[in-house]
């Protein structure tokens, strides 16, 4: 039995067993958590009219493959999060959630009957049920431990640092995604100073030995003034994997439908971050620097050097009780030719816009992608919002505009397709432009617990996603703008 599948069933155990226990145990059991869902509909998904049906994915292409031309999505998030209060020193907390990040499409666990896909429905139009294929995880499941000295985690647990770009604790309600340790960190308050060392396993799914293990040793040191309104603080990580891990993976050469081993990897990053409210002024920085060995991202031979970067701000401003300014603005690098990687992804949970870079839009037509798997990349960008509140309301206008830092270039030895993330050989040259958006949005309290939200998104695509890299001997497709708009629901308890 895995060891995911051991803490689902100590966790329904332990669960039941407090329910069924009633008043004679006092450990007290706390739950919270979050439910959302959303309706949303994209138009003109593929940002094109031209034909991609046939688009050759491996070729560097920008095109989004399909057939069709609007989208919509109907999707929920789920997690719980019990909490059982052992003792003034010892809390078992965990995280339970359906699916991979965190939820689901609503009406991607129906049928007819056990057979469904070889029967038939048999003519019962109305007679969908579930089909009982959604997975429960668990998340985290670790051990809160309070000393004199020191706190301590230990077991599977969630981690976040400075803005949330690089180490984001998904601890929002639309937040589909966490960076995930599973080891043991201790807590030193000195002040207000914290020092925060970790150290983490997080492969150990085929084999239990050096190749096949991914380690993580990181010191994170925060200051944190409440007084002054100031925090700022530095994170020194090194992650070392085998050769033989399973995580670090990229397609194969000779057959790209199997993974090939990355194989050895030796990574350090560096991210300093800081934060300061000066009475309506706030400045949000955030600066995480990668260097080390990545392995074999290219191909099956080459071993590659990694040097990454990005650097992201936020500046606010608060005018009047009643409207808000804020300024974003961020550079993440994209690589360039040669045997270093030198490409940056931030969180998917960190995004800017309600189109532009949120959705990972191959999943759209293929399963085999996760909708919500995107990133920010290979781009400089600007976002300026403002926010206008009253009573339980808040109304959202921004505008963002964004360019690609690297661009495949004729006659270069290789490009990287920074959505798909895979090198390719350049044919022709790509241009930089990724466009503007502009966002209206909204924000409703219904209750303390339960907001409803809504957007509307006009995308003028950019000519950076015309690039077909000569596919199949066909030229740049042409671009068409996209529109959007979409309701949310989310009860957090």
């Amino acid at each position: 039995m895995r060891f995911t599948d051991i803490m689902k069933s100590l966790l329904v155990i332990i669960l039941l067993t407090f329910f069924a226990a009633g008043d004679v145990f006092s450990v007290p059991v706390d739950f919270k958590g979050s439910v959302g869902f959303d309706a949303i509909r994209i138009n003109d998904y593929r940002r094109t009219e031209s034909d991609t049906t046939n688009a050759d994915l491996t070729s560097g292409t920008q095109a989004i493959k399909g057939s069709s031309d609007d989208a919509y999505i109907q999707s929920y998030i789920f997690r719980l999060n019990p909490q059982l209060v052992v003792n003034d020193h010892v809390t078992v907390k965990s995280e339970v959630a359906s699916g991979h990040g965190r939820g689901g499409y609503l009406g991607d666990n129906t049928t007819v009957n056990q057979n469904n896909n070889t029967v038939g429905f048999g003519g019962r139009y109305y007679g969908l049920t579930s089909a009982q294929n959604d997975t429960l995880n668990v998340n985290q499941f670790y051990l809160d431990i309070y000393a004199d000295m020191a706190t301590f985690k230990v077991g599977r647990y969630n981690k976040h640092w400075g803005l949330g770009a690089v180490f984001n604790g998904g601890e929002k309600a639309q937040d589909r995604f966490f960076t995930i340790y599973e080891g043991m960190e201790l807590t030193f308050t000195l002040g207000n100073f914290y020092l925060t060392p970790h150290y983490a396993n997080l492969n150990s799914r085929s084999e239990l030995t050096h190749g096949a293990e991914i380690k993580d040793l990181a010191l994170s040191i925060l200051y944190d003034n409440p007084d002054k309104d100031l925090k700022f603080g530095v994170y020194l990580g090194k992650r070392k994997s085998g050769d033989r891990n399973e995580v670090l993976v990229r397609p194969d050469d000779s057959n790209p439908a199997t993974d090939e081993y990355v194989g050895y990897s030796n990574v350090r990053i560096i991210d300093v971050f800081y934060h300061k409210y000066w009475d309506y002024i706030s400045l949000g920085l955030e600066i995480p620097l990668v260097d080390g060995d990545i392995g074999r991202i290219y191909d099956d031979t080459t071993f590659s050097g990694f040097q990454s970067s990005a650097y992201i701000a936020e500046l606010g401003l608060e005018a009047t009780e009643s409207w808000e300014f804020k300024l974003y603005g961020g550079m993440v690098s994209g690589d360039t030719p040669g045997n270093t990687f030198e490409a940056f992804y931030l969180n998917p949970n960190y995004q800017i816009a309600e189109l532009m870079f949120r959705y990972n839009l191959q999943a759209i037509s293929n399963s085999n992608y996760n909708l919500y798997d995107s990133a920010i990349s290979n781009t400089t960008y600007a976002k300026l919002s403002t926010l206008y509140k009253s009573g339980l309301w808040k109304w959202y206008f921004d505008f963002i505009w964004a360019k690609a830092n690297e661009t495949a270039k004729a006659g270069q030895t290789r490009a990287w397709n920074h959505e798909l993330g895979y090198s390719f050989i350049p044919t022709e040259d790509q241009k930089d432009d990724m466009g503007y958006e502009v966002d209206l949005s909204f924000e409703y309290q219904w209750n303390p617990n339960l907001v409803l939200s809504g957007f509307l998104a006009y995308y003028s695509v950019g000519d950076y996603y015309k690039y077909t890299n000569n596919d199949a001997g066909a030229p740049d497709i042409s671009t068409k703008n996209q529109m959007g708009g979409g309701m949310r629901l989310n009860l957090n308890f």
